[in-house]
């Protein structure tokens, strides 16, 4: 076997690597602002939630003539 070919497919696949190193580094570079976002969405979602039960509590505590 020859050295040239060798070297040569061993160069390509670090750089290779590098490629995908470099895409997968460039999309984790932003999380944050989206994490808060999903995290204040949450939020609202169980403070929506908890305020939809407390309505119907009292949709059903009005009904009844109290």
């Amino acid at each position: 076997m020859k050295a040239k070919p060798i070297v040569r497919r061993g160069v390509f696949a670090v750089a290779f690597a590098g490629l995908l190193a470099g895409s997968a580094h460039a999309q984790s570079q932003d999380p944050t602002p989206q994490q808060q976002d999903i995290q204040n969405d949450k939020k609202d979602i169980r403070n929506d939630k908890k305020d939809l039960a407390k309505d119907r509590k009292d949709l059903r505590h009005d009904r009844r003539g109290h």
